[in-house]
């Protein structure tokens, strides 16, 4: 629940038998403490929003996705796969992840860099929310692009120069 609807309550669901196996197994009820009053509290709250406008907050979401592929798509940048609403870029080479996190920072953009479990090189995020406005998805689209037409336009620069 905490990741779907900000509540630190994690919960676990399935048939008998697999709960069965998950409690013979598993060490989280010995290394794990019970919710507090407040959590318990904010994930019931947050199952009764999701009951009455989780369908609208959902297509909202979707809407807010697909707006940032497209957007990014037309100046040809494409969101890495990964989990549905946190939209994954690799940055271009040359344009090292904390740099591109710090350029998108100074245009009003929060990102995160993540790292890679795989070996890879690290990539910057957007956690892309319901609650964002039409706007707020178009200003960071313009941001990224942005960040990524300077960068370019300094390897050019640095090209020249070292010729």
């Amino acid at each position: 629940l905490a990741k779907g609807f900000g509540a630190p309550v994690a919960v676990l669901s399935g048939s008998r038998e697999a709960i069965a196996f998950f409690v013979s197994r598993s060490s989280t009820r010995v290394h794990s403490s019970p919710p507090s009053s407040a959590a318990v509290v904010a994930a019931a709250h947050a199952l009764r929003c999701n009951e009455d406008h989780g369908d609208v907050l959902r297509g909202r979401l979707a809407e807010n996705v697909r707006r940032l592929r497209v957007r990014l798509g037309a100046g040809g940048i494409a969101l890495r796969p990964g989990p549905f609403a946190v939209a994954r870029v690799e940055p271009a080479p040359g344009f090292e992840a904390g740099a591109l996190h710090r350029a998108l920072a100074d245009r009003g953009v929060r990102t995160v860099v993540l790292g890679s479990c795989r070996g890879g090189p690290p990539e910057v995020a957007f956690a892309v929310r319901a609650d964002h406005e039409p706007r707020h998805i178009d200003r960071a689209a313009a941001a990224l692009l942005s960040a990524c037409e300077w960068n370019r336009k300094a390897r050019d620069r640095s090209r020249v120069h070292c010729c």
